[in-house]
């Protein structure tokens, strides 16, 4: 199965969308995939947009499975953009489908599995680090302050969880994150001590899924900006895929 992976694209207006269609139509023509992977931020976030059709749309019907990032938060509380993707969510009339809502989808051999996977603070390099302390971090904006990270992290790693236990032992299972599962995949801002990088993920999340008897056999992520390609951590394979805002970064997996 071949898989065009995908993040980042940060879809928020008229301009973006036009100059990244033709790259768009130039990847989907040269690769024919089975499947389009978009690691999170496919979208700013906009309480009218019906990001199913959006994307079916813009991918001429290709099946199009996806999770959301932190950029579709802003201004809501995470309760309330599921509920708004939930009444949105049309897979009979979109070939759309977002992993945070539905938990996991599976297309013949593979099982594609995950969500925004909300950091835990777990990467912190600076003492102290708190998310409202850091001037210019959009992600204070989501539930006007009131955002609890870490349970939502915690809610993020259950879902994660009861869908690897869930999937039947002759499947593939690739787990598709916004924010990276581990350290090694990170490199935000390209500065290791960046203040930023406490939310940047989880540190060893896949460290703790293969000890935990729950090791996925590939990793696609995004959020970083920052490409990290050909990584195995433990036995599974890593894509951190790297795009920029303007710049569609992409990778081939074939699994």
């Amino acid at each position: 199965m071949k898989l065009l992976c995908l993040s980042d694209l940060h879809r928020d207006c008229k301009v973006t969308k036009v100059k990244q269609q033709p790259v768009i139509d130039g990847l989907l023509e040269e690769h024919q995939p089975d499947v389009v992977v978009i690691a999170g931020d496919a979208h700013e976030s906009n309480s009218s947009l019906n990001a199913f059709k959006g994307l079916s749309e813009a991918f001429k019907g290709y099946k199009v499975i996806f999770t959301l990032g932190n950029h579709e938060f802003f201004e809501k509380t995470p309760k309330q953009v599921l509920k708004h993707y939930q009444r949105k969510y049309d897979p009979d009339k979109y070939d759309v489908h977002c992993l945070d809502l539905i938990g996991h989808y599976d297309l013949d051999h593979v099982r594609f599995l995950g969500n925004v996977l909300w950091y835990d603070g777990s990467m912190s390099t600076l003492p102290m680090q708190n998310l409202y302390n850091w001037q210019g971090w959009a992600d204070r904006l989501i539930d006007s302050g009131n955002f609890k990270y870490m349970d939502e992290n915690d809610k993020c790693r259950k879902q994660i969880e009861a869908s690897i236990k869930s999937t039947p032992e002759h499947m593939t299972k690739v787990l598709v994150t916004h924010c990276v599962p581990h350290q090694e995949l990170n490199g935000h801002m390209r500065k290791l001590r960046s203040p930023w990088n406490a939310y940047s993920g989880v540190a060893d999340y896949l460290t703790y899924l293969a000890e935990h008897g729950m090791e996925v056999d590939y990793s696609i992520c995004g959020h970083t900006h920052w490409r990290i390609v050909g990584r195995v951590i433990g036995n599974t394979r890593c894509v951190n895929v790297g795009s920029e805002y303007w710049e569609i970064k992409h990778f081939i997996l074939e699994v």
